[in-house]
């Protein structure tokens, strides 16, 4: 079993970003929250990051969106992503999800997993 209570966060963080299943992962730069500054006893801290989430006959499709990391009072840590797909990267136009469907995930540190789904929010 991986006793992940003991990483820092940031490294716990990289690593849920290193085994999200998807190729070309690239950080946008930006960022939200802290993950070495409490809030109200909270972590709350967001990146945005793209991705290749496959191909579309001659179209790549493209990932994008945030990864989060929330540690509360109590010392729970959540990892989530929620993600917009779209062919070649056209946010405004190739959308490829209906609206208000994303692909949401949840990390599990402990089998250093991702639980992906296409859901509506």
């Amino acid at each position: 079993m991986n006793d992940y209570t003991t990483l820092p966060l940031e490294e716990l963080f990289e690593q849920a970003v290193e085994d999200l299943p998807f190729a070309d992962k690239q950080a946008t730069s930006i960022t939200q929250g802290s993950l070495t500054e409490p809030y109200r006893g909270e972590i709350e801290y967001s990146e945005e990051w793209t991705f290749t989430a496959g191909q579309l006959l001659d179209e790549r499709l493209v990932g994008g969106g945030w990864i989060e990391l929330r540690k509360d009072e109590n010392a729970d840590i959540l990892i989530n992503g929620f993600f917009g797909i779209a062919r070649n990267g056209d946010w405004q136009e190739g959308s490829i999800l209906k609206e208000y469907e994303a692909l949401q995930g949840w990390y599990n540190p402990v089998t250093r997993t991702w639980e992906l789904q296409i859901d509506t929010y």
